[in-house]
């Protein structure tokens, strides 16, 4: 309770209302339209206006414009999204009643891209080799799902694959094709961009009813000093290290989320930090790393 001496009621009647005013704060909206929308608009109406009214395109720009614990609601058109989310610091921190909230709205976050016809090479019987620019934590994949990868007993002489499966081998994905079939007619796609949301330094940060996929690295990273982070209804499945990792002294919340299919973990936690795992589904235990 806020007591005020009698010979200065109007100050304090000032500090009532600023206090009252912060706790009441409404949290303004950033529409995102990866199909309709435009970065030259301003993000505040969820479909296009007169002038530059509308959602901005990228989910990049929504963050440009994003005031502290704001809303950004992802439209969606059916469409993944293919670019990543980093949160870094105050700038991208909401407050402890009003989090900086990302609403996906079911939309799938993808790291995922076509592998160029001319980025194979054909090695004879069969066998085709890839070398991809980021080296480590591959994933190969076919009309949006993983191909089965083959684990060899050793990686000192290159491996015999199977037909119909791949493998990493000295920097490079090798794939085995069959006899009508060659990876460029199959159309590939391969994990490219390295993490789908990094964090780093953030607080009071929610993200709701998203899926991060096929990521080269993780789905969901919180690299350090991420405090009260909550994780809501997110899907984070076949990235090529871990679904979640949470790391230094962060602390984060997954709640009704579903984390499967990743290459290695499917939470991975490290150093110092806390991983708080509420009524959700999880392929493997969580691994942690001290």
């Amino acid at each position: 309770m806020l007591r005020c001496p009698q010979h200065v009621p109007t100050i304090c009647h000032i500090v009532a209302v600023s206090l009252f005013a912060q706790s009441v704060a409404v949290a303004d909206v950033v529409f995102v339209d990866n199909v309709n929308g435009s970065d030259a608009f301003r993000g505040r109406t969820g479909t296009p206006t007169s002038g530059r009214g509308g959602p901005v395109r990228t989910i990049a720009r929504a963050l440009q414009i994003a005031g502290r614990a704001d809303i950004i609601s992802l439209i969606n058109r059916g469409q993944p999204y293919y670019e990543s989310i980093r949160l870094s610091g105050g700038r991208h921190s909401g407050r402890p009643n009003t989090p900086l909230t990302i609403r996906g709205n079911g939309v799938t976050l993808s790291g995922a891209r076509p592998i160029p016809s001319f980025a194979w090479r054909n090695r004879g019987n069969g066998l085709w080799e890839m070398k991809p620019f980021r080296k480590g934590h591959y994933q190969l994949l076919e009309r949006n799902r993983p191909v089965p990868a083959f684990h060899p007993a050793s990686t000192r002489n290159r491996p015999e694959i199977p037909s119909g499966q791949w493998a990493p081998w000295r920097g490079s994905i090798l794939y085995r094709s069959d006899k009508t079939h060659s990876p460029i007619t199959r159309g590939f796609w391969f994990a490219q961009d390295e993490v789908g949301i990094s964090m780093y330094g953030v607080r009071h940060v929610q993200i709701e009813d998203l899926t991060v996929r096929h990521f080269r690295l993780d789905g969901i990273n919180a690299h350090d000093q991420c405090r009260d982070v909550r994780l809501l209804g997110v899907r984070s499945a076949e990235n090529g290290r871990s679904g979640i990792a949470v790391g230094g002294i962060s602390d984060v919340t997954a709640e009704s989320c579903v984390v499967t299919g990743n290459r290695k973990y499917s939470v991975r936690v490290s150093e110092s930090a806390i991983v708080n795992v509420e009524e959700s589904i999880l392929d493997a235990e969580p691994e942690i790393i001290r």
